[in-house]
């Protein structure tokens, strides 16, 4: 074990208040500093108020409080370690590459902006009471599956958490706010760059163009880069089983040729990316299986686009049973770089280097 002593963190405050910084105080969490009377200063010193970030003032205080009894060799209490590693956690800086903008939308924004669309959410959702409040509907948008969950309910509790964020996410201002929430909600959790995926074909309810809509949501990241120093990527999807509704059959060539665009008018001054995300395969009424995979000819004039306008892809595959192919045909076939889930490699008994 490394053993640092409070002298020595004392000697790191007066040259470096970065990442040596954040060592001795996951080495103070991890119980690798030798505590001694020399300790409770260099914490202070280096903790003190004159840290820039609030999380670092946070965990000072945090772990100040708790600094006599640990001196008196009493252990913490469970509740106290998990007051500590819960800050900590945040402060651990982290990168976020998989982050579905319509499926984590704050409860509070969805009502607030219901509201201010004049959109009644029971429309959406009829488990919703009649008169219904925002603790209700933060209670449907966070509720887990519990014992008595039935699997066949699956799809009916997870559309809830997508269909009604998706329902104020159809106008500028409301995709600007909850773009610009995304990158605040990173700062808050320590990320330093969130990867962002959402689909413009699931935002044209009110007849916003690919154009507009991908705009609105730049405009929300760039504001939260500049509020919260938080950088971010932009993934316009393309959505497989969209392809099966009235209009929306050429949505894939569209979602590129937006992107394209959208690569046009920022100049390189902000990062964009394609990804496919979706049902892998649906049953029809008869119970014909309908197959989604990369090679749809109906993505096929997308994809040559992206790759002749050097478009980075990442592809959701292999989620589903039975979806693995589908990651070979996105790797060997379209070069792609990265994959979404994956997990039915898992099932097929590949170990991590198979995979690799």
């Amino acid at each position: 074990k490394i053993v640092a002593t409070g002298r020595n963190i004392r000697e790191i405050a007066m040259h470096d208040r970065g990442p040596h910084a954040l060592n001795a105080l996951l080495d103070v969490y991890s119980g690798l500093i030798a505590t001694d009377e020399d300790l409770a200063p260099g914490l202070l010193c280096l903790f003190g108020s004159r840290a820039v970030d609030w999380r670092v003032q946070e965990a000072a205080r945090l772990l100040g409080a708790k600094l006599d009894r640990t001196l008196m060799e009493e252990p913490l209490s469970l509740d106290e370690m998990k007051d500590i590693q819960s800050v900590l956690t945040q402060l651990l800086p982290k990168i976020e590459l998989h982050y579905h903008l319509d499926g984590a939308v704050r409860p509070g924004s969805v009502f607030e902006e219901a509201k201010r669309q004049g959109i009644d959410l029971r429309s959406i959702s009829p488990r919703l009471p009649k008169n219904y409040t925002p603790t209700d509907a933060h209670k449907l948008l966070t509720m887990a599956p519990d014992e008595r969950f039935e699997p066949s309910r699956f799809l009916e509790w997870l559309t809830d958490k997508f269909l009604l964020p998706l329902a104020v996410m159809q106008d500028a201002e409301g995709l600007t706010r909850i773009a610009f929430e995304a990158v605040e909600d990173a700062w808050h959790d320590g990320i330093l760059h969130r990867d962002i995926i959402f689909a413009p074909c699931l935002h044209t309810a009110q007849g916003l163009s690919y154009d507009a809509i991908i705009d609105a949501v730049v405009s929300g990241l760039e504001q939260g880069r500049y509020a919260f120093g938080v950088t971010t990527s932009l993934r316009p999807a393309i959505y497989r089983n969209k392809i099966m509704d009235e209009g929306f059959e050429d949505h894939p060539l569209k979602t590129v040729e937006a992107i394209v665009r959208a690569m046009e008018r920022y100049q390189g001054h902000f990062p964009f990316a394609l990804d496919i995300v979706g049902a892998e395969y649906i049953f029809d009424a008869e119970g014909n299986k309908i197959e989604f995979s990369p090679d749809h000819p109906a993505f096929q004039t997308a994809f040559a686009l992206a790759a002749q306008h050097n478009i980075p892809q990442s592809h959701h595959a292999g989620e589903p049973p039975h979806s693995a192919p589908n990651v070979w045909t996105s790797v060997r076939k379209f070069g792609v770089g990265r994959i979404g889930h994956g997990i039915d490699l898992v099932r097929r008994g590949l170990s991590p280097s198979e995979i690799q």
